[in-house]
C-alpha cells in the first residue's frame, strides 16, 4: 500500500522569501505583504506542500469576514510553484488541503490566481471566477505595466519616448528636486497620506485609513526592500512614491501627487528617480502597478494607465482568478447578492 508523499507545513516569519524571489514571485506572497495585511486585521498564514520532503508548492492565504461568522479565502498571485515539473498530483494535493483550511477557518470559498503559464494544471479541478464579481478588496490587478530596466540606465533613458524623455528634463529644469528615502519614513506620512487623498479623490478610489499606511511605511522601513520617492518644488511635496524590491522586480505599490503645480512634471521626475533606485538596488525590472485595459477596464484607472504607458513597457498578464467553493450554497447567494449589486 503506498503512501502519500506529500506533507504540508505551516510558515513563520520570512522562511522561504528567499526562494519565492528565486522563483520570481510576486510581491503579495513575500512574509512584507502578509505583515501589511495583518495591520489591516485580517489573518495571514503562510504554507510549504513538500514531495519526499522537497518543498514544491508554497502558498500565503489570508482569511477576511464575508457575512455573520462565514470567510473568504484569497491567494493573492499564488500559488507559487518550487518546482519546475509541477504534476497534476500536486495540483489535487493542493485542492484536498485548502477544503482542509477552508473548513477549520469557516470559509464560503477559497480565491487565486496562479501563475499564466500553468493554467491548464488548474482548470481541470477549479473553476473561473465569474467576471461580474472578481474584483474586490482582496483582488491584485490581473495586468501590471511593467518596465526592462536590465540594461544600462543611459540606454534605458534613450529607449524612452521623446515626450517622456522631454517631460523629466522640464521637471528639472523647472526646478522639480527628487530626493530617495531610506529612513524615517513616519516623517513623511503626513505628506504621503494628503497626497494618496488628492489622487484617490481625483480618480474615483478609495483609500484605507491613514492608521494602516502608517503601518505599511514603518514594516516597510524595517524590513529594508523599499524606498520612498519624494519630488517636491519649493520645498512643498507634489509625489511622494513607495517602491519595494522583491524577486528582481521593484514595484510602485502607492504613489500620491498634488494637483498644484502640474506644469512643473513631478511625477514623470518621480518615476524616472525611482527606475534609478532600483537599479541600485539590482533590480531588472520596474512595475507600475495595475492598469485597466480593454477586456478588465476599470474607468477610475483610466488616467492613470494612460500616464503610466507614456514609459515604455509590456501589460504583465498575471491570468485569471479561480474559485473553490466550499459551502455552495453561501457561495451562490454570494455571486447573487454581487451581480444585483453590479
Amino acid at each position: 500500500m503506498s503512501t502519500n508523499p506529500f506533507t504540508i507545513n505551516a510558515i513563520e516569519g520570512p522562511l522561504y522569501d528567499a526562494e519565492l524571489a528565486g522563483h520570481h514571485a510576486h510581491f503579495a506572497q513575500s512574509s512584507l505583504y502578509r505583515d501589511w495585511q495583518k495591520e489591516r486585521g485580517l489573518t495571514v498564514e503562510r504554507f510549504v506542500i513538500k514531495e519526499h520532503e522537497a518543498p514544491v508548492l508554497f502558498f500565503q492565504i489570508i482569511t477576511a469576514p464575508l457575512v455573520g461568522n462565514k470567510n473568504q479565502l484569497h491567494i493573492p498571485h499564488g500559488p507559487v510553484f518550487l518546482t519546475n515539473a509541477p504534476s497534476a498530483n500536486l495540483i489535487r494535493e493542493f485542492k484536498k488541503q485548502l477544503i482542509s483550511i477552508a473548513k477549520v477557518r469557516q470559509a464560503v470559498f477559497v480565491r487565486f490566481n496562479p501563475d499564466l503559464k500553468y493554467q491548464n494544471l488548474f482548470t481541470k479541478h477549479f473553476y473561473f471566477t465569474p467576471s461580474a464579481i472578481k474584483h474586490s478588496v482582496l483582488t491584485q490587478p490581473r495586468f501590471e505595466w511593467v518596465m526592462d530596466i536590465g540594461q544600462d540606465i543611459a540606454n534605458i533613458f534613450d529607449s524612452l519616448p521623446k515626450d517622456t524623455r522631454y517631460s523629466i528634463r522640464t521637471a528639472e529644469k523647472r526646478g522639480a528636486e527628487t530626493k530617495i528615502i531610506t529612513e524615517n519614513f513616519l516623517d513623511h506620512l503626513d505628506n504621503f497620506y494628503q497626497l494618496l487623498d488628492e489622487t484617490a479623490k481625483r480618480n474615483h478610489f478609495h483609500l484605507h485609513p491613514k492608521s494602516y499606511y502608517e503601518k505599511i511605511l514603518s514594516e516597510t522601513e524595517k524590513s529594508h526592500t523599499g524606498f520612498l520617492v519624494v519630488t517636491s518644488f519649493n520645498n512643498e511635496p507634489l509625489v511622494i512614491n513607495l517602491v519595494v524590491v522583491f524577486g528582481g522586480t521593484a514595484l510602485h505599490v502607492f504613489g500620491g501627487s498634488s494637483s498644484d503645480y502640474r506644469d512643473k512634471l513631478p511625477s514623470y521626475l518621480a518615476h524616472w528617480t525611482g527606475i534609478n533606485e532600483a537599479k541600485k538596488r539590482f533590480a531588472t525590472k520596474y512595475s507600475f502597478g495595475g492598469v485597466s485595459t480593454a477586456n478588465d477596464k476599470k474607468e477610475s484607472w483610466a488616467d492613470l494607465t494612460n500616464f503610466k504607458k507614456n514609459f515604455p513597457g509590456t501589460e504583465a498578464d498575471f491570468g485569471p482568478s479561480y474559485d473553490l467553493p466550499i459551502r455552495r450554497l453561501w457561495y451562490y447567494l454570494y455571486i447573487f447578492r454581487k451581480l444585483i449589486r453590479h
